[in-house]
């Protein structure tokens, strides 16, 4: 973002995405949950996970999956991976398209 404002060259080692055009156009509340944009990502150590306004999802680099559904009593104490893994499969979707593979 720094060097698309201060129209510098990107150094090639570096990972990311301007977000100039955000600051130029910023995203309507209806624009933003069309683009995916209510969905958080983020990863720590051996693990990527993705929040949703209803789910989240926690990913295990040994293959391990938690989900947990935040609109359930149980919130996140219940691992409901198993009984849906149609919602692990698109979640999943999410994370490798934000973070890769």
């Amino acid at each position: 973002t720094l060097c698309a404002l201060t129209e510098i060259g990107m150094p090639a080692n570096l990972d990311g995405a301007s977000l100039v055009p955000q600051l130029q156009t910023p995203p309507t509340a209806e624009s933003a949950n069309h683009a995916g944009a209510n969905h958080a990502v983020s990863y720590h150590g051996r693990a990527r996970t993705v929040r949703t306004a209803r789910h989240r999802l926690i990913l295990h680099r040994d293959g391990y999956a938690e989900l947990y559904d935040h609109d359930s009593a149980a919130g996140e104490t219940q691992n409901v991976a198993p009984q849906q893994p149609d919602v692990v499969a698109a979640l999943s979707k999410i994370i490798e398209t934000r973070l890769g593979k």
